[in-house]
């Protein structure tokens, strides 16, 4: 075993500092308040088909930070009216399409789910009746418009 001499021990004793003043950044103050990163969001015009897409997002890279675009579409229901993708009900059997709005044919072996381009209504009284346009003509061709009661009103 080998024998290790101590030549002394050093503390290294504080020294005192110089009072250092503390400068304003070099940067502007509004510059920090600009976010890093940025986020830009387009809205594009989707007629709902066989599918869609709630949103897409694209994260690229750049000199001053991350750049995200979001891609959200502005669903278009059959009938015309801007919708949510939460607000779809069903899908018509006539035209295939998707919308808010879905009726089924009042007829018993019917049933057909009908968008609001191609449902028909029948008023009977007070209340209207859904129908398919076969049903719907067989309804008004079956009518007998002598035998429907006439409201009685005074004389």
């Amino acid at each position: 075993m080998s024998k290790i001499k101590v030549l002394g021990i050093r503390h290294r004793e504080p020294e005192p500092q110089e009072n250092i003043e503390v400068l304003p950044p070099a940067t502007d103050v509004t510059e920090l308040s600009q976010p890093v990163s940025k986020e830009v969001i387009r809205k594009t015009i989707t007629r709902i088909g066989n599918g869609f897409n709630a949103w897409v997002r694209k994260i690229t890279s750049t000199t001053e930070g991350m750049e995200s675009e979001v891609s959200e579409p502005l669903l278009i229901a059959q009938s015309g009216h801007r919708i949510e993708a939460s607000q779809i009900k069903g899908q018509c059997e006539v035209c295939g399409g998707f919308d808010a709005y879905i009726f089924n044919c009042y007829v018993h072996g019917c049933k057909k789910a009908l968008c609001l381009k191609h449902v028909f209504f029948f008023q009977e009284g007070d209340k209207q009746i859904p129908l398919c346009l076969k049903h719907y003509q067989q309804f008004v061709n079956d009518r007998d418009t002598w035998q429907t009661p006439k409201p009685r009103g005074r004389k």
